[in-house]
């Protein structure tokens, strides 16, 4: 089968996140956003995503959830991680980028299941975002009261953040995405590791405030992150 490669430059409710079936499948100033995209066919969703992201950070490695290499993979040895990784998945972006390069989505969803982030049928526990990610060094601070000051104040000062969306555009019941950035006239630059296009949009901020699950906890729907403090 050939393969594509496709270059982009510009580039329950209160306790877990599902990515479910249901959900839809349709951005300081930081450099272009460059992707490289290499898929198995051109129609199937289930392709090799191979992409690079800038950030507030640095340069992040997109994962999508859905690629035809783990998306059977059994998140908790029962719920495919097509379906209900979202959580692990945005978090092996993070932790292959920065901590460990071999943190693919597959290899989180394990780590999560055994460290109690798993919630079965319903994706995971929202404390995957805060006590996983300072699982591996990352800092991480909760914005319950998110604004656009307090989001480009964030991405101003070099951390991104992890959202957790509600219904609308992303999701109909709970999504973690990634914000990553800001373009010169003020949109975000986004990692959705369920759906690609979004993640080549940018966003007005005013749409990404609405649709957050306030009713988030363990401080969600926004956790501001940065790297780790370096070792002495």
């Amino acid at each position: 089968m050939k393969k594509y490669l496709l270059l982009f430059f510009f580039c329950a409710c209160f306790l877990f996140s599902s990515c479910s079936k249901t959900e839809s499948r349709q951005q300081i100033s930081t450099p272009k956003q460059e992707t490289a995209i290499a898929t198995t066919s051109s129609s199937s969703k289930h392709d090799i995503y191979a992409a690079i992201l800038n950030s507030s950070l640095g340069p992040i490695t997109y994962y999508n959830q859905n690629d035809i290499r783990w998306y059977q993979h059994l998140y908790g040895g029962e719920d495919p991680l097509s379906i209900y990784g979202c959580g692990p998945t945005t978090l092996a972006c993070l932790v292959s980028s920065f901590i460990d390069p071999q943190m693919a989505p597959d290899k989180m969803a394990d780590w999560a299941a055994e460290n109690g982030f798993w919630a079965s049928k319903n994706g995971s526990y929202h404390t995957i975002i805060p006590e996983g990610l300072s699982s591996f060094g990352f800092q991480v601070t909760s914005i319950t009261n998110p604004s656009k000051q307090t989001i480009l104040s964030s991405l101003n000062s070099n951390h991104i953040l992890v959202a957790l969306m509600g219904k609308g555009n992303f999701t109909e019941e709970g999504h973690f995405i990634l914000i990553l950035g800001t373009t010169k006239n003020g949109k975000l630059h986004i990692a959705d590791v369920n759906n690609y296009d979004n993640t080549k949009k940018t966003w007005n901020i005013k749409t990404i405030i609405k649709e957050l699950k306030m009713t988030a906890s363990a401080g969600g729907p926004l956790w501001e992150v940065s790297l780790p403090k370096p070792t002495k």
